[in-house]
């Protein structure tokens, strides 16, 4: 009985160094001991470095399942070494700030993203627009944006032509949208930003000195100015810019300059087609060098006299003709008879004569065989007229 007694203690102590032996330790061998370590610590230092830097996914996920603190949560977002464990970290983040750094400056794509889902706080979604890497990341951020302020910031400063563009497109601020019309160094921008403009200063600005033919024609459709417009209509070295100041003029005075000096025939036709100066009008008819523009000034053209003087002398024998059709002073009809070189002209002129004089001799005289019979057909049926 005593010797048992004697052997108790030292089965008790051999005992507790076999236990001690048997604790599972997160240096162990065996991923299911080291997860068993994990699923008893609180400490999330250590938590956050097994995360890490353990080999096994299992372990690491489960180290992951106990982090809450926001700053390590973050550190295991950009640092572990797999992504599932970094996309786990970013799905308990709760920081605005952090989850903006991290769609910001995770090196994982992914992640990156993972982040931005996360993100609601308007202001930080400003600062993810401006610095983001990824371009879809910043422009979805600029979709969620409301407050003109960052909105503006975005659209002078954003890292792409897409995203100050994107930024252009939600900015009702007039102040903001007349800074990235003048300032931006991207033609589209700032078309983006006349497009929405409505200070008539800063589009007259843009008009005059944009040196981008798109960004001036935007800016022209928004302007009201007479005076700009005029400028433009007869100094802007592009023909489409000029060409849609001219649809715009109202002041005669201009649209006669144009219509008579423009160098673009297009231009000069549009000029025309604005023009009631039935003087000048008859100048382009009879000088222009362009059928379309002459004909387009002719189509306006309704004074006798100006009409007369163009069938007496317009180069085109078409015109001529179209003018002898409108007129019926006989003295000038008479004259375009016997004078104009084109039968055709000729002919409808004899259509509107009714002097049976200057017809008379026609039919004997003329040297053309045609018009001798027109003549006479034209004769003939006056005075079968006068007969009834």
């Amino acid at each position: 009985m005593r010797t048992r007694l004697y052997f108790l203690p030292l089965v008790a102590i051999a005992m507790f160094w076999v236990l001690a032996g048997c604790k599972p330790k997160l240096d162990s061998g065996d991923p299911s001991e080291r997860i068993r370590v994990v699923q008893n610590l609180t400490d999330q230092a250590v938590l956050a470095k097994v995360a890490i830097e353990d080999q096994d996914r299992n372990v690491r996920s489960a180290a992951m399942a106990k982090l809450t603190d926001q700053t390590l949560l973050s550190k295991e977002a950009i640092e572990a070494l797999e992504p599932d464990v970094r996309s786990a970290a970013v799905k308990k983040l709760t920081n605005q700030t952090v989850l903006a750094w991290v769609a910001v400056a995770a090196e994982d794509g992914d992640v990156r993203h993972a982040a931005f889902k996360k993100l609601t706080d308007l202001a930080v979604l400003g600062k993810v627009a401006m610095m983001g890497q990824d371009a879809d990341i910043r422009r979805a951020a600029v979709e969620k944006l409301t407050d003109q302020a960052v909105l503006g910031r975005v659209a002078l400063a954003g890292k792409d032509v897409g995203i100050r563009r994107a930024a252009v497109g939600k900015l009702t601020d007039q102040a903001a949208l007349a800074k990235v019309a003048v300032e931006d160094i991207d033609d589209v921008v700032r078309r983006a930003a006349v497009e929405k403009l409505t200070n008539q200063a800063v589009l007259a600005k843009a008009v005059e000195e944009d040196k981008d033919k798109f960004v001036r024609l935007a800016a022209v459709e928004k302007l009201t100015d007479q005076a700009v417009l005029a400028k433009a209509a007869v100094d802007d070295d592009d023909d489409e810019v000029r060409r849609a100041t001219v649809e715009k003029l109202t002041d005669q005075a201009v649209l006669a300059k144009v219509a008579v000096e423009d160098k673009d025939d297009v231009v000069r036709r549009v000029a025309v087609e604005r023009l009631t100066d039935q003087a000048v009008l008859t100048k382009v008819v009879v000088e222009d060098k362009e059928d379309e523009v002459c004909r387009a000034a002719f189509g306006k053209l309704s004074d006798p006299a100006l009409l007369a003087k163009v069938a007496l002398v317009d180069r085109d024998a078409h015109i001529r003709r179209a003018a002898v059709e409108k007129i019926t002073d006989q003295m000038v009809l008479a004259k375009v008879v016997v004078e104009d070189k084109d039968d055709g002209v000729r002919r409808a002129a004899l259509g509107n004569l009714n002097d049976q004089a200057v017809l008379a001799n026609v039919a004997v005289r003329d040297k053309d065989k045609l018009i001798r019979r027109a003549a006479k057909d034209r004769l003939d049926k006056l005075r079968g007229n006068e007969a009834k």
